[in-house]
Order: C-alpha cells, then sequence, then structure tokens
C-alpha cells in the first residue's frame, strides 16, 4: 500500500513537470514581454511546487503551497491578458 502510494506521489510530480514545461513551451508563442514575464513566474512556481513536495508531511515547509497559489493566480493573470 505504502509502495503505491509512493509511486503515485512520483507520478504526479512528473505530470505536473510535463504541464509546467507545456506551458512554458507555450509561453514562446506570446508577445515578448508576456514571454519574458510567464517564463520567470513559470520557474518560480516550478521551485514552489518541488519546494512542497519535499516538504512531505512538515507543516511550516508546506508554507510553498500559498506561494504557488499566489504565482497561478499571476500566470493565469498574464495568460487572460495576452489574449
Amino acid at each position: 500500500m505504502a509502495l503505491s502510494r509512493y509511486d503515485m506521489r512520483g507520478q504526479l510530480l512528473v505530470d505536473e513537470a510535463n504541464v509546467i514545461r507545456a506551458a512554458s513551451l507555450r509561453a514562446r508563442m506570446l508577445s515578448e514581454g508576456a514571454q519574458t514575464e510567464l517564463v520567470d513566474l513559470l520557474r518560480q512556481y516550478g521551485d514552489s511546487r518541488m519546494e512542497l513536495f519535499e516538504a512531505g508531511l512538515d507543516s511550516q515547509r508546506r508554507q510553498g503551497a500559498l506561494h504557488a497559489k499566489r504565482l497561478q493566480d499571476q500566470l493565469w493573470d498574464i495568460c487572460v491578458a495576452s489574449r
């Protein structure tokens, strides 16, 4: 049971990394200003998500989830404004 949960966590991490990479590639289709900002935010988001993943059950280290949510909101705002 624990092994399958561990494997699932690992797969979720890989899936999220693939989504972030796809978003980064799509960001290159935007104007240069939006592209630069979006790629920078995606890097920060990726770092934040890795910190959260590595934190495990440590509640103090899980504050990265709040930072990741703010970054998601910023990313979304840039994408909507670029339409």
